[in-house]
Formats: C-alpha cells, sequence, structure tokens
C-alpha cells in the first residue's frame, strides 16, 4: 500500500501543468503594477468610507439597539459586511434614520467597490493591446 502512497506524489505533477499558463499571470501581474497607485487610492478610499459608515450607523442605532452596536468595532463589523454588499443579517438598522443612511450607503459602495474592478481590468487590457500591437510589428517587420 506504501507503493499507492507514492503514486500520489505523481499527482504533483500536475501542478507543474499549470507553467503554460505563465504568460497570463505575467501579464496580470503587470496590470496590477501599472494601476497599483489607482487602486491604492480606490482602497483608502474604501478605507474610508467604512469608518465613516462605523460612526453613522453607531449614531443612529446605538441608542435604539445597544446590545447590537455596543461600540465602534461592532459598527466597523456592520459596515464592512455592508460596504462589500455581504450584509450577513446578523446586525441590521431598525431606525428610520439608521435605514436612510444604510441605503445612501449601499448605493455610494456599489460604486467604490465595483471602481478597482474597472481600473484593473482597464490596465489588463491596456497591456494586452500593447502585446498585440508589439506582435503584429514584429510580423510586419518579419
Amino acid at each position: 500500500l506504501r507503493i499507492l502512497r507514492l503514486l500520489r506524489v505523481f499527482r504533483l505533477f500536475r501542478l507543474f501543468k499549470l507553467t503554460r499558463y505563465n504568460h497570463a499571470l505575467s501579464r496580470m501581474w503587470r496590470a496590477f503594477v501599472e494601476s497599483k497607485e489607482e487602486l491604492a487610492v480606490s482602497l483608502l478610499i474604501l478605507t474610508m468610507a467604512i469608518y465613516f459608515a462605523a460612526f453613522g450607523i453607531f449614531y443612529f442605532e446605538h441608542d435604539t439597539q445597544p446590545d447590537k452596536f455596543t461600540s465602534i468595532v461592532d459598527a466597523l463589523w456592520w459596515a464592512v459586511a455592508t460596504v462589500t454588499t455581504v450584509g450577513y443579517g446578523d446586525i441590521y438598522p431598525i431606525t428610520i434614520g439608521g435605514r436612510l443612511f444604510t441605503f445612501l450607503l449601499l448605493i455610494a459602495s456599489l460604486g467604490l467597490v465595483a471602481a478597482p474592478t474597472g481600473i484593473f481590468a482597464s490596465a489588463l487590457l491596456s497591456i494586452r493591446s500593447d502585446e498585440r500591437e508589439a506582435r503584429e510589428k514584429k510580423q510586419a517587420v518579419d
């Protein structure tokens, strides 16, 4: 039976088949490097929005739900779950002000969370376009 275990080691060689995607991974890394400043600014804005959301919901809901929003840390948990549109449902606003605040936050956070995706996709398309142009120039020279 130990020989069968040795055969499992050969399964690891399947991982080496992933090297055929090395060019795509390299392209993705270059897109990340090309857009890192825009992504960093997006992350900073998203972090600021999460903190704003935590303090806002704590202001609206702490007096009504002191057992749910006991501290800013609990409000941060709610803010992360809400801004990332996960929304677990374990903590939710019940006051009119809290619900209105949550609605406005959700509308704004949809754009905040989607922005890095668009930035990265644009950089990736730019790199692919540059590679295509370089390939066409090389074929024209040859």
